[in-house]
């Protein structure tokens, strides 16, 4: 390593051209300028830049150009995000940012992709407010909404779907909030609740203890949830040892009375 740099400082005395090698610092820089470049001609052959907006989009500085929305992105109706959701996580880091309207112009277009980007370029495009709008207009329409409270009020769990029981509750508790008329948070608790095979006695044992007040939250009804599941599958599991030996002793004697009749015999 020391003979490359004492080589490479021997050409630099000897070619004047050698002191143009750029540093690590403008190397990087370049490389930055080459993605915007190729992020902007993405965009234009997209067809999401008119030319109105192209000059905006001249004067957002670098910085905000690559980093805040890269991780935060909806690809349409079957997102695991709520479309409700991804509106305040944008709207968290255009504050967060401090963005001016061009800038969560360029950013909404930016974070839609898949069917959502196919969406946006069916209906066009215009200020930020006009498409977040259009966005939930589609997305959190009416008819959406009256899908949800069929759900909320009659749906299943199945684990199949991959979320576990707690992540199941919380991730459509929330998702109720989002509703235009949401319902409280305890029938929300008690709907969701219903969506599990819960022994009766269970779900009346739930019910009671919400009416009593010492449930009122989510966090306090998952944790009541929890330890009578626990309960349960103790007394369950108490009851079918039980079931097992008398099983036994009921085969023990069936063979002891095979075995006299068969020496009566």
């Amino acid at each position: 390593m020391y003979r490359f740099f004492k080589k490479m400082k021997a050409l630099e005395n000897s070619d004047i051209t050698i002191k143009e090698i750029p540093t690590w610092t403008e190397i990087i820089n370049l490389v930055i300028w080459v993605f915007v470049l190729l992020s902007t001609l993405g965009l234009l052959q997209a067809g999401l830049m008119d030319t109105n907006f192209k000059e905006e989009y001249q004067n957002i500085p670098l910085c905000k150009k690559i980093i805040p929305f890269e991780n935060l992105k909806y690809s349409g109706i079957n997102d695991m995000m709520h479309p409700k959701s991804f509106i305040e996580n944008f709207e968290y880091l255009v504050t967060q940012e401090n963005l001016d309207e061009h800038e969560k112009q360029y950013f909404f277009i930016q974070s839609l992709t898949n069917d959502a980007k196919s969406w946006l370029n069916l209906h066009g495009y215009g200020t930020y407010e006009e498409m977040k709008k259009a966005f939930l207009k589609f997305y959190w329409s009416p008819d959406i909404q009256k899908t949800f409270w069929k759900f909320l009020l009659y749906g299943e769990y199945h684990f199949s779907a991959g979320l576990s029981e707690k992540d199941y509750i919380f991730k459509y508790f929330n998702e109720a909030k989002f509703l235009d008329n949401p319902p409280t948070e305890k029938k929300a608790i008690l709907y969701l609740l219903s969506h599990f095979n819960l022994d009766l006695n269970l779900r009346t044992s739930i019910i009671n203890e919400f009416n009593s007040g010492r449930v009122k939250t989510i966090e306090e009804a998952l944790d009541y949830l929890t330890r009578a599941e626990v309960f349960k599958n103790r007394e369950n599991n108490e009851a079918k040892k039980a079931l097992e030996k008398n099983v036994i002793f009921f085969l023990l004697g069936v063979c002891f009375s095979l075995i006299v009749a068969d020496n009566i015999r």
